[in-house]
């Protein structure tokens, strides 16, 4: 019995776990990718730059356009990835107070799933434009 209460606690924190680190590590290939830019930009013989082609990053491009297209896809990235955690905690809570009704955990449940599957596809998606605008 002790563990079908703990199950959905579990659950939901599993759950926000894994919303964060997702966005954690998000942040933080952004800042190694901005991290080797700034010292390739330094020296570009370094063997950490093999391969470094200077201007096909969004953030380094001369391009007005590309940096102005790759940081609104970055901010919409962001606040839609808070939006989706917010979400998962939502419907965590959702289920954890269903009480009982499988109606209401069934609801919680997939409110976490939808926006497990929005994150999803929010990271591939600016993946894909930041990709598609640094090969222009």
């Amino acid at each position: 019995m002790l563990l079908n209460k703990i199950a959905p606690i579990m659950f939901m924190m599993m759950s926000l776990i894994v919303c964060l680190m997702v966005i954690l590590n998000v942040v933080s290939a952004q800042n190694v990718s901005q991290d080797i830019e700034n010292a390739c930009a330094k020296d570009a013989s370094s063997p950490m730059c093999a391969g470094y082609t200077e201007g096909k990053n969004s953030a380094t491009s001369n391009n007005p356009m590309q940096k102005i297209v790759g940081t609104v896809v970055n901010l919409f990235a962001f606040f839609g990835g808070a939006i989706a955690v917010i979400y998962v905690v939502y419907g965590g809570f959702k289920y954890v107070a269903s009480a009982g009704n499988a109606e209401k955990a069934s609801s919680g449940r997939q409110t976490i799933f939808y926006a497990l599957i929005g994150l999803a596809v929010i990271i591939v998606a600016q993946q894909l434009v930041l990709f598609v605008i640094s090969k222009l």
